[in-house]
């Protein structure tokens, strides 16, 4: 039987048609981390985005590896933050092998001592970022097959994060030390006021109560004098000395709000 050349056109776009797979499901089992569009956010204008396309590649690891070339590029980044996790992302990207991986040998005390001293370095090569590296190291610095090469790596680390933190960390640390001292400063300027001010307070405390001591007196021979002209004599005094009290107070008010004020205006 001879096939017309428009029915073998047919029949072969139905054997295509059946063995096609959807592009989509292609490009899943390309990227079964779907770091294609981590990589392709790599490129975004905002620097945010950037920074946060990084971290999530970070987290891949090494599966991330088709984003080494953008990587290595945004090390050179305009944003401070952007070039300082690239560097990150490309020492556990390009990292052999895992931060688990890496310690669980470590730890292992029946494994070979070289390739455990080797595992030390690795920690500090490629590792020197992440707090558990260093707590791995720490723990092993009583065994005498590796504690040498640990101490050493711990000391890579800790030049290393020396480096990174750079002029920035240094000049913010000094912004620090000049703020505690205005703090110091200040701290030993309001203790001075405090004392000065009570001191001010004891002051009209003291008068005050010499008032109220003769305002009790004029009430207790108020009590005992039948003598009317007398009674109606302390009473006048008693009022008196009722606004002498009452003036005190307030000229109290007014000088230590205002000293107050001042001192205020002088911190």
């Amino acid at each position: 039987m001879v096939l017309s050349p428009r029915f073998r056109f047919l029949l072969s776009l139905t054997l295509l048609a059946s063995l096609s797979v959807p592009v989509a499901l292609l490009h899943a089992k390309d990227d079964p981390d779907g770091a294609a569009p981590l990589i392709k956010a790599l490129r975004d204008e905002q620097a945010l985005v950037r920074k946060r396309a990084v971290l999530a590649l970070t987290r891949l690891g090494p599966r991330a590896r088709g984003a080494i070339p953008i990587l290595q590029k945004l090390r050179e980044d305009d944003d401070p933050e952007v070039r300082a996790a690239a560097a990150a992302a490309l020492d556990v990207i390009t990292a052999p092998q895992s931060l688990e991986t890496v310690v669980r040998r470590l730890h292992d005390r029946t494994a070979d001592s070289k390739r455990r001293a080797e595992d030390c370095q690795l920690l500090a090569n490629h590792f020197w970022r992440e707090p558990a590296a260093s707590k791995a190291l720490e723990a092993v610095l009583t065994d005498p097959a590796v504690k040498l090469e640990a101490a050493k790596a711990l000391e890579a680390i800790d030049q290393h994060l020396s480096e990174e933190s750079g002029p920035e960390a240094r000049r913010r640390s000094k912004i620090t030390l000049v703020n505690l001292k205005y703090v110091v400063l200040n701290y030993r300027k309001f203790t001075d006021f405090s004392a000065a001010m009570k001191q001010e307070a004891q002051k009209y405390q003291e008068s005050a109560q010499e008032l109220n001591n003769r305002l009790e007196g004029y009430k207790k021979q108020l009590q005992g004098t039948p003598d009317e002209p007398t009674r109606e004599k302390l009473e006048q005094d008693s009022r008196a000395v009722q606004r002498d009290l009452q003036d005190l107070t307030d000229k109290a008010k007014r000088d230590l709000m205002k000293s107050e004020a001042e001192h205020l205006a002088r911190i």
